[in-house]
């Protein structure tokens, strides 16, 4: 069996990617700082296959080790995806220093550590699939959002594409 991780997993579209990789034949670990959310969603996508959870905030690198720890004990590691966000609502002259760290560090850290770690780990297997969610908001900024905006600008500017940019190899696509 092959494995996914999904961070921000416990609701909305983080939630649905997971429902949808379980009906895929992955297995999966859901991701997310909201314990009694992930709990809810564990219950709710069980009977569909293999779920493992993870408390843990996206913003630290050891978060990502143990989930990608946790899906290699599941089966070989195919797909990583990015998914939690975090809001960071002020205009430029009223963000305050914490909330703007705590946003740029799940935003955009949350992606940075989770590529890093998905990428060590898929190198050595042969590849896989990694999908970091940006926004419009990357490119349009609305005028309460211009950290939000810079972090999702961050997540495109840093993108692996694994063209040979970042020193992986291109994935041979499957038939």
């Amino acid at each position: 069996m092959q494995s996914v991780v999904v961070t921000g997993a416990a609701q909305g579209l983080g939630l649905g990617i997971a429902s949808r990789s379980l009906d895929d034949g992955f297995g999966v670990v859901m991701v997310d700082v909201n314990g009694e959310e992930l709990e809810k969603a564990r219950q709710q996508l069980e009977t569909k296959g293999v779920v493992r959870t993870l408390l843990g905030d996206v913003a630290l690198k050891a978060t990502h080790e143990e989930a990608a720890d946790m899906a290699e004990d599941i089966g070989q590691l195919a797909g990583w995806v990015n998914n939690a966000g975090y809001n960071i609502v002020a205009p430029i002259h009223e963000i305050d220093q914490e909330t703007y760290e705590r946003g740029m560090s799940v935003v955009f850290g949350g992606v940075f550590w989770g590529t890093s770690g998905a990428v060590a780990r898929m190198l050595g297997t042969g590849g896989g699939s990694i999908v970091n969610m940006s926004s419009i908001q990357a490119l349009v900024a609305l005028p309460s959002f211009p950290a939000y905006s810079a972090a999702k600008g961050a997540i495109i500017s840093a993108r692996c594409r694994c063209d040979g940019g970042c020193g992986c190899s291109p994935r041979r696509r499957r038939p």
